[in-house]
């Protein structure tokens, strides 16, 4: 059982990409996470982390959404991460709704998950939960509690 969720961040510097761990995100409010990782991106440009401000993460993040030319990719696994969540760019797309055909706007993601670590089902499970986030972000605050994650 996990006993901490420290997430990292992948940020794009003239250096390198680099991932700062946003530590307990699952007992921070989604300001605290904001603010923490408004600070550490500001460090990172300025490569002013600690090796344990980059390291250890759980779980990755890797978003190329600024380029709208990337609609979806696969971000790699960076040990000791079980699982890295790949965003696309938002991109305005025909969509179907009580069979109507409406443009509206859509973003492709991709879950990278190591299976020695966590089931595939999870992983779907996971994704099916974060599509009903993105859908109805009110449910971080009713279901979730207090915006916490």
């Amino acid at each position: 059982m996990v006993e901490r969720i420290d997430i990292g961040v992948a940020v794009g510097t003239p250096d390198g990409v680099i991932a700062p761990v946003i530590r307990d995100c699952d007992r921070k409010t989604l300001s605290e996470i904001s603010e923490d990782l408004r600070d550490k991106t500001k460090r990172a440009h300025g490569k002013g982390l600690t090796p344990s401000e980059y390291s250890g993460a759980v779980f990755g993040l890797s978003n190329l959404g600024m380029y709208p030319v990337v609609e979806s990719f696969s971000a790699i696994i960076a040990p000791p991460e079980s699982a890295v969540l790949a965003i696309g760019a938002i991109m305005e797309k025909p969509v179907v709704r009580n069979q109507t055909v409406t443009i509206d706007k859509t973003v492709k993601v991709t879950l990278s998950t190591d299976h020695r670590v966590a089931e595939g089902v999870l992983a779907a499970q996971f994704l099916s939960t974060f599509n009903a986030v993105l859908q109805n972000p009110q449910l971080l605050a009713t279901d979730l509690g207090e915006n916490r994650l």
